[in-house]
């Protein structure tokens, strides 16, 4: 008699409780809308607002990179930086625990359809070896490498490419061929409007060369630069300033690599060859803005067995109008001295920025310094990935910047601060240019080629893409 009573007591308090659940307290609805229907496109903001019934509390929950997010708010954004299907769920809670769930999925586009893909041969390799903006003619133009896989990666040559107004290829030039594989090729001014002249840095750090061709495609010319590792150069009034780096050899002992600076005049004619033989074991310059103050040289120091970097530390140099080195910064700090580094990987680019607060930016070997306008280090971040060191930009957007790294576009406030990222699927990005509003990127990227008997072939391609200051990407196709 007791069980039958205490059965009827638990009967009768579940129906009491599921009588307040019905009458007093109602039970939850989950319920969101998302912005977008079911696809958004690469780094598309997604409003998320939710639109539950009876909820106390809601809380959203998805997976990124393989870590779950949870947000409590009723109404938040988010991008999706990388393409894929990405399921949203939704648990709405009422005041007495009551729960109701519900989930949605969108689908995360690459952003393909808003690049410009430009034709290769089946079976072609071709990567870019280096980018730039030709402010005389003011045409977009980039030098890439290209060899034909199914020869066993015979037949290399560097083709001199120049972008119309409308992403197009405008016209292209032979400019010679190589046995190598990493490159740092630029156009060089030259005072003949009729010709071109390009520079390749050579993996043994201690030759350049230089290449002058017609604009009818005609070969002029190919001799070694005035300066053995010549970097880049910039013209500053009617000069032009070349950078890099010179050696001396020293009998029985590893030959000393010393930074240089060349200035010619518009003419071509050389006026001063600045070498600085400072307390650092072994230097280069590989890069060089001007500013206010004077010159900011960005660069490394290194001790080498002529085969490798070893104890490599990057380095900023201050110099005055007069070319003049003032002092300059060793960063210690660096992952990058922890390994040996291949000359061969010394051909990346490297790239230094003045932002409007006066913080400088330096990016090279996928390694990025962000110091005050003193040097002081504000941060230092490292991008290396699989230990691989690949060609990657940079632009200075004022008071912000955008940086490539392997398969992503990255952007960062004066300090350092990653702000928002998207996948772009580039491995090789020499530099960014900001044109007419837009980013503009030309990089190299993995893909596969099927040949007939051979299957799918592993090869590189070269596209471009552009994005807004806010890395939404723009559509070069219309």
């Amino acid at each position: 008699m007791r069980k039958i009573t205490f059965l009827f007591s638990l009967v009768s308090l579940y129906l009491l409780l599921s009588c307040s659940s019905d009458e007093g307290t109602p039970l939850p609805v989950a319920c969101f809308e998302t912005s977008v229907e079911t696809e958004a496109m690469l780094g598309e903001e997604i409003t998320i607002t939710s639109c539950s019934e009876n909820a106390s509390a809601v809380t959203f929950s998805y997976f990124l990179n393989g870590e779950e997010i949870k947000i409590s708010d009723s109404q938040f954004t988010l991008r999706f930086a990388a393409p894929g299907a990405y399921r949203i769920d939704l648990e709405a809670t009422n005041i007495e625990g009551a729960t109701s769930s519900t989930s949605k999925t969108i689908t995360v586009s690459s952003g393909e359809s808003n690049f410009k893909f430009f034709d290769y041969p089946l079976g072609t390799n071709a990567y870019t070896l280096g980018s730039g903006f030709d402010e005389d003619t003011q045409t977009l133009y980039f030098i890439e490498e290209t060899s034909d896989y199914l020869a066993a990666m015979a037949n290399r040559k560097v083709i001199y490419r120049e972008v119309d107004n409308d992403y197009t290829l405008k016209r292209s030039l032979f400019v010679g061929s190589t046995s190598r594989f990493y490159g740092h090729y630029f156009k060089t001014k030259n005072t003949n409007l009729n010709q071109c002249t390009f520079t390749a840095i050579h993996p043994e750090l201690n030759t350049s060369i230089t290449f002058t061709i017609e604009e009818n495609g005609n070969f002029v010319s190919q001799d070694f630069s005035s300066i053995q590792n010549m970097y880049g150069a910039i013209t500053v009034g009617d000069k032009r300033i070349s950078y890099g780096a010179n050696s001396e050899y020293v009998s029985g002992n590893p030959r000393k690599i010393y930074p240089v600076i060349e200035v010619k005049d518009a003419n071509d004619n050389l006026l001063n060859t600045y070498t600085f033989k400072t307390e650092l074991p072994n230097a280069f310059l590989g890069d060089l803005i001007k500013v206010n103050s004077g010159y900011l040289g960005y660069g490394g120091s290194f001790e080498h067995d002529n085969d490798n970097y070893i104890n490599y530390t990057p380095v900023l140099f201050f110099f005055d109008d007069n070319h003049e080195l003032t002092s300059y910064k060793v960063f210690e700090n660096t992952a990058l001295k922890s390994e040996p580094i291949d000359f061969a990987l010394g051909t990346t680019w490297f790239h230094i920025e003045q932002l409007t607060s006066g913080n400088i930016v330096m990016y090279g070997f996928e390694e990025l310094i962000v110091t005050n306008a003193s040097g002081d280090v504000i941060s230092i971040t490292d991008f290396r990935k699989y230990n691989l060191i690949r060609n990657q930009g940079i632009v200075n957007l004022g008071n912000s910047f955008i940086i490539s790294t392997n398969d992503y576009l990255r952007k960062f406030d004066a300090s350092g601060n990653e702000l928002k990222h998207i996948f772009f699927d580039g491995d090789e990005t020499p530099d960014l240019f900001y044109i007419d509003n837009k980013v503009i990127f030309i990089s190299s990227y993995a893909t596969t080629d099927p040949v007939e008997n051979l299957g799918n072939l592993s090869v590189y391609k070269i596209f471009m893409g552009a994005v807004d200051q806010n890395l939404n990407l723009i559509n070069l196709n219309n």
